[in-house]
């Protein structure tokens, strides 16, 4: 089965919807514009991705961010971004390579949504800001990373 006929795995989607907050939060793009690009680039590779949806969910990380009065924020999506493109778990890195990296650029059944992201990222906040997960890596964005050349490209061009 191509990757086409697959939906997106929700730790890209996660990486994505962070790329949208930052490009919005940093160069004041659009996050209707820069969530439309993103969403015809991942529907070009996955199951059609809506606009919309991508859109909202970046909006909810934003107003959380606003809530907390989070003053890094760009630093934190950069962090969690990282977080969630290259570990499973706090204690799990992600493969890329060898039999492990076969299933983890598509997923059978959609296992992301606006809720599942933001629940993530607030996880993320708080086990940070509690000092339980310092994984992260200032300055780190989807195009900068070498692994997975479609979302590298996808990133590049937003």
């Amino acid at each position: 089965m191509s990757s086409k006929q697959k939906y997106c795995p929700s730790w890209v989607y996660d990486c994505v919807v962070a790329d949208v907050c930052s490009q919005f939060l940093s160069d004041r793009r659009p996050i209707e514009n820069t969530a439309s690009n993103f969403a015809t680039g991942l529907s070009n590779h996955y199951r059609e991705l809506s606009a919309d949806e991508l859109h909202r969910a970046a909006e909810e990380i934003v107003q959380f961010l606003i809530k907390v009065r989070e003053a890094a924020a760009v630093d934190f999506l950069s962090n969690f971004s990282f977080f969630k493109f290259y570990y499973v778990s706090k204690t799990q890195k992600r493969s890329f390579t060898g039999m492990r990296a076969w299933g983890i650029l598509a997923d059978g059944k959609r296992g992301y949504s606006n809720s599942s992201t933001l629940r993530s990222v607030k996880a993320y906040y708080y086990e940070r800001r509690s000092g339980n997960n310092e994984i992260g890596c200032l300055d780190w964005k989807l195009e900068n990373q070498p692994e997975v050349d479609f979302l590298r490209v996808l990133a590049l061009r937003n």
